[in-house]
């Protein structure tokens, strides 16, 4: 009898260790890996910063890359003012504007297997500095040198949209108070973590004084944020975590997945995990193929909002 006992607890330890060394070996930690969910993980491609191969029915890649921002309203009028401050830094007066203005963030989900590409499109208000130098060039002629600065509003009524194949699939407005709208307030309740209650403390030494402006200056500000609206004509929304880089993602009201975010500068450190997406097996809502590029889309996002 004690033989036996003995021999189960051995068949018990092996089984735990093997599982807990999957788990390991597909980086994803033993928590996350929940009942009634498929995982699927999203390898970074070495040679390409946001390029990643996952498994589903074969090898696949998916890719999101990030396009200049652009002016979303008055063109006509801001290239003609271009145009006019131009030939006066040329006349040898060099010259800085700055406007309010409205603004396209665009980007495009790649996915390199017949699916089509998704072009992302965040809209919001927000503040344009340009500043032009009259320059020589290497063979004596003159030229102007323009350097332009943005300033995004993400927290004034910004929206965004998914398009596939010239078609608009998804439209949503985007929340940076995710607790505070009275539509995504229960799915933050739940899922975020609770809000960071920083101490301020006045620097008394110059050293404080010195470690304070290195806390606050070159650090992208890290911020929760949520999306709602509609994918492919039904009810959509997001959740999304900075200090867990988490977004959970709901579809017609249902939970329908959750998605690791991965090093959002840098895919390839040692040690850092790579995104990764929990879907519910027997309710995923959208088709399947749509949730791994929404994986691409929330990196985006999480880049785009600065977290």
């Amino acid at each position: 009898m004690h033989t036996m006992k003995s021999f189960v607890n051995q068949v018990f330890v092996f089984v735990f260790v093997l599982v807990f060394s999957i788990l390991y070996s597909l980086k994803i930690p033993a928590q996350t890996a929940l009942l009634g969910t498929d995982s699927v993980i999203f390898t970074g491609v070495k040679s390409a910063k946001d390029r990643f191969t996952f498994s589903d029915g074969g090898t696949r890649e998916i890719s999101v890359r990030g396009k200049q921002t652009k002016l979303a309203a008055d063109k006509g009028k801001q290239f003609a003012s271009d145009a006019g401050n131009g030939l006066i830094t040329l006349m040898g007066l060099n010259m800085s504007s700055s406007d309010e203005v409205s603004l396209k963030v665009p980007g495009t989900i790649i996915c390199n297997d017949g699916l089509p590409d998704w072009e992302v499109a965040l809209f919001c208000e927000g503040f344009m500095e340009k500043s032009r130098e009259r320059v020589r060039d290497e063979d004596g002629s003159l030229s102007v040198n323009t350097e332009t600065v943005y300033t995004y509003y993400w927290e004034k009524e910004a929206t965004g949209t998914l398009e596939e194949n010239g078609v608009t699939i998804a439209s949503f407005i985007i929340s940076m108070y995710p607790r505070e709208d009275s539509l995504l307030k229960p799915m933050a309740g739940y899922f975020l973590l609770p809000p960071q209650v920083k101490e301020v403390k006045e620097p008394t030494t110059m050293k404080e004084l010195m470690e304070t402006f290195a806390t606050n200056t070159g650090e992208p500000s890290q911020k929760d944020y949520g999306i709602r609206g509609t994918f492919r004509g039904k009810p959509f929304s997001m959740v999304s975590d900075a200090r867990q880089n988490k977004s959970w993602i709901f579809y017609e009201g249902r939970y329908t997945a959750m998605v690791y975010g991965g090093n959002l500068m840098n895919h390839k450190n040692k040690g850092v995990p790579d995104p990764y997406i929990l879907i519910k097996i027997y309710d995923s809502g959208p088709e399947r193929r749509d949730l791994f590029r929404l994986v691409m889309v929330c990196r985006y996002l999480n880049y785009t909002l600065g977290l």
